[in-house]
């Protein structure tokens, strides 16, 4: 099953040991925290107690029906539609999304003012696939995506880097259904030569929310859906590290980079560059390093990039995850003499 983004309390020594011997089979409680906690002996109330206090909120621990331990079956799966989808159907125009201007986030009537993107009926493909490979895998049609895009004080994620806007774009069945877009106070200066990139200035973000602030907000948008972006480790490191100092819990999940999969598709290309894929799909990127126009411009490349798969009979994510995973095979050409300039041995002026 794939799973979607999902959120996790951090990991402590003990959750660490816990899953090292929850991999063998399923424990007791009792058994459990002797081993765990190394208090061999413990009343099984107390046990009890202290299992539940240490793993009860952890979604990679479940128990079964016989009330012990066990590790859950492959953390959530994403988001997976069993309604067949409505391909061109466009965004809901029912009024279920809200208007938070300082949040960036659009209401229903805006969205509905955008063109629809194009995308492939995948569901058609795939019924016409062969049985054997519709059950190869999860079906790339039934996913939903979060395409995210973050602008940043620099390149460290880790060090004194943090975010100063993002920007997260929901696509289903090819269609934009809800977008989420905000500037972030990155409590530190921004370099010159990053406001130079972004024209994000500390005057537009000195009375920004922190990253704090927004999370109730981003969570829900990231919640059980394929993480995507435009050299996605880059901003899955920042919006992983953010929400870690922010709320000390860790998001996991499942990840398509854009980048990857345009090298494996289009490698006619000389660059992957998000101008360049734009340009070569004919979408216009509207803010340029800005978050907001970088993910609507890369979610657009997203939906041609799977158009671009199905019509290599790439139907489900697993196939897609495959073919990520070939290596080139590059021709070695001949070394040697060939590819100097040798001498002439016979008379060509004839």
């Amino acid at each position: 099953m794939i799973r979607g983004t999902t959120i996790h309390p951090a990991d402590t020594d003990l959750a660490v040991r816990a899953r090292e011997l929850l991999a063998s089979g399923p424990m007791d409680s009792v058994s459990l925290v002797a081993e765990v906690c190394r208090m061999s002996g413990a009343p099984a109330v107390v046990a009890e107690h202290l299992a539940e206090t240490l793993f009860a909120g952890r979604r990679e621990f479940a128990r079964d029906p016989e009330g012990r331990w066990q590790l859950a079956d492959e953390g959530n799966p994403t988001h997976v539609r069993e309604d067949p989808p409505t391909y061109g159907s466009g965004p809901p125009r029912d009024g279920t999304l809200t208007h938070n201007a300082s949040a960036g986030l659009l209401t229903s009537a805006a969205l509905s003012a955008q063109p629809e993107l194009p995308f492939v009926e995948f569901a058609a493909r795939a019924l016409r696939a062969p049985a054997a490979r519709r059950r190869a895998g999860t079906a790339l049609h039934s996913l939903d995506f979060v395409v995210v895009d973050v602008e940043t004080t620099g390149g460290g994620s880790l060090r004194a880097d943090r975010i100063t806007e993002i920007a997260a774009v929901h696509v289903r069945n090819g269609v934009v259904v809800e977008e989420f877009e905000t500037l972030v106070n990155p409590q530190r200066p921004i370099p010159p030569m990053i406001t130079a990139l972004t024209n994000i200035t500390w005057e537009m973000v000195r009375h920004a929310p922190r990253f704090a602030e927004i999370c109730d907000r981003l969570v829900p948008m990231l919640d059980g859906k394929v993480f995507v972006a435009h050299n996605a480790e880059f901003d899955w490191r920042f919006v992983t590290t953010e929400i870690a100092r922010a709320t000390g819990q860790r998001l996991e999940g499942e990840r398509v980079c854009t980048v990857r999969l345009a090298r494996k598709l289009l490698p006619a290309l000389r660059s992957r560059r998000l101008d360049v894929l734009a340009n070569y799909y004919g979408i216009t990127i509207e803010g340029r390093h800005r978050a907001g126009g970088d993910a609507r411009a890369t979610a657009k490349v997203l939906v041609r990039l799977l158009r671009e798969l199905a019509d290599r009979d790439c139907l489900t994510f697993e196939a897609m995850r495959e073919l990520l995973s070939r290596r080139f095979r590059r021709k070695r050409g001949r070394r040697g003499r060939r590819s100097l300039p040798r001498g002439m041995d016979r008379d060509t002026s004839a």
